[in-house]
């Protein structure tokens, strides 16, 4: 099921570009913390990175096209790039560590699309969730944990 969304639809929707989050050739790639101290409605939005969610101890909601997925079940949630989604978060003593991955800075170093085509994969048709994606939080705390995230990029190829 994809939800890649045309030209056209994107206009109509706010959106977080690369250089939006200091994403560069150098910088592949940013991680960030988020904290929900008060309820909090993220509005229909998409970005033009892959994007990573892990969300600990959290109550709320993420849709994404037409799926609703419960945070508190779902742990990890990978979004590929230019996919709708949004949030209702509740008030909560959890976080969300965001994971926003540049494609176009990360040719720099590797072609994913070479590499995911190796493995039979679509980079735009990934599940949003799926069993594997638990050893992905291990591996999103010790990215938050470098000053220099893009040191981890062998750690995410993995």
């Amino acid at each position: 099921m994809s939800m890649k969304i045309g030209k056209i639809v994107k206009d109509s929707f706010g959106s977080l570009k690369e250089r939006d989050l200091g994403l560069s050739r150098e910088k592949p790639i940013h991680i960030f913390r988020r904290l929900f101290v008060q309820d909090e409605e993220v509005l229909l939005h998409y970005h033009d990175t892959l994007e990573i969610n892990f969300s600990c101890t959290m109550s709320g909601k993420v849709t994404v096209g037409s799926t609703t997925l419960d945070l508190s079940s779902h742990e990890i949630i990978v979004l590929s790039p230019d996919y709708l989604h949004s949030y209702q978060i509740q008030k909560s003593s959890g976080y969300m560590l965001v994971l926003h991955v540049s494609l176009t800075a990360l040719e720099n170093y590797f072609k994913l699309d070479n590499l995911f085509s190796l493995m039979s994969l679509n980079l735009w048709q990934l599940p949003l969730t799926a069993p594997g994606y638990e050893k992905l939080s291990l591996l999103l705390h010790e990215i938050e944990k470098h000053e220099q995230p893009v040191y981890s990029l062998p750690a995410i190829l993995k």
